[in-house]
């Protein structure tokens, strides 16, 4: 009990210092709806904001998911995670529909449980009437318990500039509660 008093208190005080937190800044509170067993549908609001040469891009974002989770234990212990992303922004007046795929699996370092990963996630600008953006990322978690995990990241940025790609390569670290 004094462990989950813990995790949450931890927790409001870090969605509450989230200002300071990000280069750019992503702030997201959401609820997830699990429907049957492989399903989880949920909305929520994002404020975005992004510091670049001394101009600021805030983004008020408006998110629907949808991801099924699909067991593949006899396959090596894997499991394949899908999640079709409906995105408006209401700054811009722009819709996005991202897809992510991500293969995971779980191992143990002594007492330690870990899921590995890699995943791919595109981005598909309705008004450019074309896909815009990629992220490709690896990266591992760290298993607190049934509710709460952490997870370092690599990820490949990949932009659509114009006739050109641009490339960014961003380090990720996330804390996540699940009630």
């Amino acid at each position: 009990m004094k462990k989950s008093i813990f995790l949450i208190s931890f927790g409001l005080i870090f969605l509450g210092v989230t200002e300071y937190a990000f280069a750019e800044k992503d702030c997201e509170q959401a609820i997830n709806f699990k429907i049957g067993k492989y399903l989880e549908l949920a909305p929520y609001y994002v404020y975005q904001e992004a510091k670049s040469g001394g101009n600021v891009d805030r983004s008020d974002l408006v998110y629907f998911d949808a991801t099924a989770k699909i067991p593949l234990e006899k396959l090596l212990n894997l499991k394949i995670i899908d999640r079709l992303r409906y995105q408006y922004n209401f700054d811009k007046a722009l819709t996005v529909w991202r897809n992510s795929t991500r293969l995971t699996k779980p191992f143990k370092i002594k007492s330690f449980e870990l899921l590995s990963f890699i995943e791919d996630e595109i981005f598909y600008d309705t008004k450019l009437d074309k896909l815009n953006e990629n992220w490709a990322s690896a990266g591992v978690s760290l298993v607190i318990n049934k509710y709460a995990n952490i997870s370092i990241t690599s990820l490949l940025d990949t932009k659509k500039k114009g006739n050109d790609w641009a490339y960014a390569n961003v380090l990720v670290s996330s804390f996540s509660l699940k009630f």
